[in-house]
């Protein structure tokens, strides 16, 4: 079987659509970063917000620093974890997320805003069943539920948003060392690695046409790459 990094392309010679949180007018861009310290925190690792911020955001196209999905990513990988942005293929966007929960790897979304359809939010999935997600939110508290239609409307893209978007957290594999040569690229934009961890995501038949996703995102410089 071909390896997954010999059938990726790059999809677009610009960086994707913003996957980060969108402009707000009343609250610094945080929800970013409290999500990503609260994931942190599932594998025994303490970081503050204020810590990661400088490294996790930039200005948006309104002029205010937001987070950024690559670069929460990458702040992940800096503590030794894998991590990913992924989107998901629309029409298996739940079945993607429960792949996920079930996997026990640690997701953050990137959705809509709840009452502002131009902008976008970061949470950190809790649970998730046929109905129902769970999230812990960092404006409105732990284990908020969404049911799943007004969810997946949430999930849509929009300005800011590219829309189905998640960063996958996870343990690095045993022996995912010795693999990382045949498993390793470097990004044709910015030539940062492209490491394809958490590997449990990157198995090939996930990434056909109708498998779970359609396009990962560089690092590095949020460049998106899909299969050929």
């Amino acid at each position: 079987m071909a390896r997954l990094v010999d059938l990726l392309t790059m999809a677009t010679t610009t960086p994707s659509a913003p996957t980060t949180a969108a402009k707000d007018n009343a609250l610094p861009r945080s929800c970013g970063p409290i999500s990503l310290v609260a994931a942190l925190r599932r594998f025994g690792i303490e970081q503050s917000v204020d810590a990661i911020w400088p490294a996790v955001t930039r200005k948006d196209p309104f002029g205010t620093r937001a987070a950024r999905s690559y670069l929460l990513a990458a702040l992940a990988r800096t503590c030794q974890l894998d991590a990913a942005v992924l989107q998901c293929q629309p029409e298996r966007a739940w079945q993607a997320i429960r792949t996920c929960h079930d996997a026990d790897i640690t997701v953050v979304l990137n959705h809509r805003a709840y009452r502002a359809p131009d902008e976008g939010h970061f949470t950190l999935l809790a649970a998730i069943d046929d109905a129902t997600i769970t999230v812990d939110d960092p404006f409105l508290g732990k284990n908020k539920q969404i049911d799943r239609q007004r969810f997946l409307k949430l999930w849509q893209p929009n300005r800011e948003t590219a829309g189905h978007v998640l960063i996958a957290i996870d343990n690095p594999t045993t022996g995912q060392a010795e693999e990382a040569s045949e498993d390793t690229t470097t990004c044709p934009r910015c030539a940062a690695p492209i490491t394809l961890a958490p590997n449990r995501l990157f198995e090939p038949t996930e990434w056909n046409p109708n498998g779970l996703w359609q396009r990962f995102f560089c690092l590095g410089c949020d460049a998106s790459f899909s299969p050929r």
